[in-house]
């Protein structure tokens, strides 16, 4: 058996519920992304006072409607990133501290539902793993999904509401299984995960449970056994 161990990081938890909400083109969407934010006083202080630029009155919905959604969310996460190297906030967004996390975003944007940021939120997950745990343990320095998982993601044609959990799900099975047999398994005609997973023992289990539970403590979403939360609607 193989050991992957995904560990648990303190992730900013209002900035994780923005990136989990479904965000559209629409005034809607705008309206329920700004209601999120002022319901969180500490959170819309900190936009306010980062985005000042964007709106002299510290007016949220001018914030969002002049930097535009991803734009929003790139420059704000950057912020986050920005405090974990120098253990403060910047005076300004920096998009640099963002481009690896774009650029993972990219390799799963066929599978990622429109709307949705989960590719970005694992993909924030992985680098504050190697920002946080990278010095202390050099095995997470460069903590990144592997490529044959993304190779193992394209035998799908299916898009996931949830992507970062069919990610993590194959990343598990690929390290337990072998590439190899896992590919052997997804082109089966009879192919689904439960009959996968009976292929695990009682330890590759047990390690599989937990590296879920600490990626949903992460991310504050401990139910995220069930096949809704995979597969099902919003």
């Amino acid at each position: 058996m193989r050991s992957l161990t995904l560990p648990s990081v303190a992730m900013p938890i209002e900035l994780v519920g923005l990136l989990k909400l479904p965000i559209h083109s629409t005034v809607e969407s705008t309206q329920e992304l700004a209601e999120y934010i002022i319901s969180k006083p500490t959170f819309r202080y900190l936009i306010q006072k980062s985005f000042h630029k964007y709106s002299a009155t510290g007016s949220i919905d001018q914030i969002l409607r002049n930097l535009g959604w991803k734009n929003f969310r790139n420059r704000l996460t950057s912020l986050y990133i920005y405090r974990l190297y120098h253990n403060d906030f910047p005076r300004e967004s920096q998009i640099d501290y963002v481009r690896d996390i774009l650029d993972f975003e990219m390799e799963l944007e066929d599978l990622t539902v429109s709307g949705h940021s989960r590719s970005f939120l694992v993909g924030l997950y992985q680098k504050m793993v190697r920002i946080v745990y990278g010095s202390k343990d050099h095995s997470y320095a460069s903590f990144r999904t592997p490529e044959e998982v993304f190779k193992l993601l394209s035998l799908g044609n299916a898009k996931a509401y949830r992507v970062d959990i069919l990610l993590i799900l194959i990343w598990q099975l690929s390290d337990i299984l072998g590439f190899d047999k896992l590919t052997e398994m997804l082109n089966s005609e009879d192919a689904d995960f439960d009959s996968i997973l009976q292929n695990l023992s009682k330890e590759e289990g047990l390690l599989f449970t937990k590296n879920f539970l600490r990626y949903g403590y992460s991310i504050n979403e401990i139910e995220i056994f069930t096949s809704e939360l995979l597969w099902g609607k919003e």
